[in-house]
């Protein structure tokens, strides 16, 4: 849900701006999400991430980051979309599409991905089987979403698509490997 929702953030700048720096970090986060080996963990530099622009980007990336690799600080995972839907809010023109849309996102999620008793050892649901991998997809409101038939053709065809060499917040299939991935790390996409 961070991820989604900071997308509203990087597409309200669209118009002011052609850094693509915001929407490659986040492709690498729904990469990230699927499995943080994929992305590289992010640091910005302050100084090269201000102005009108970058600057509601660095704490919008900062949040994702957050989620992804620092989930197992906070005891409560509704922190970093709460914040990203509260920075939304704060940077929109006209924030009524992206309320009406988050709560749309929030049924839907609440529908499909009930909440799954958590294993303490097992923090990013790595062990466990169902722990499900929620593709981008499924923020789409526009769309129907079955999460049984969908989420495997989606998310392989997803990965798939991504060129690592293109993006500099996508780890290589070499870094992956070394780094103890186990699998294709970029599978071919389904037919």
């Amino acid at each position: 849900m961070t991820i989604a929702t900071v997308e509203w953030v990087a597409w309200r700048f669209v118009p002011l701006s052609n850094d693509v720096a915001p929407f490659q970090y986040l492709e690498a986060a729904w990469a990230g999400s699927i499995d943080r080996s994929y992305i590289r963990y992010i640091e910005n530099d302050i100084e090269q991430w201000r102005g009108p622009v970058r600057g509601p980007s660095t704490p919008a990336m900062a949040l994702v980051n957050d989620a992804l690799f620092c989930a197992d600080q906070s005891g409560d995972t509704a922190e970093n979309p709460a914040w990203a839907s509260n920075l939304a809010i704060l940077v929109l023109t006209d924030a009524k599409p992206f309320i009406d849309w988050r709560d749309t996102i929030t049924s839907r999620l609440q529908l499909h991905y009930p909440p799954v008793p958590q294993d303490p050892d097992d923090l990013f649901g790595a062990k466990d089987p169902r722990v499900p991998h929620v593709p981008r997809e499924a923020f789409d409101t526009a769309a129907s979403f079955d999460p049984a038939t969908q989420t495997e053709i989606l998310i392989r065809r997803f990965l798939a698509s991504l060129q690592p060499a293109n993006n500099p917040y996508l780890r290589s299939a070499e870094d992956m490997r070394a780094r103890g991935f186990r699998g294709t790390p970029y599978p071919l996409a389904p037919s």
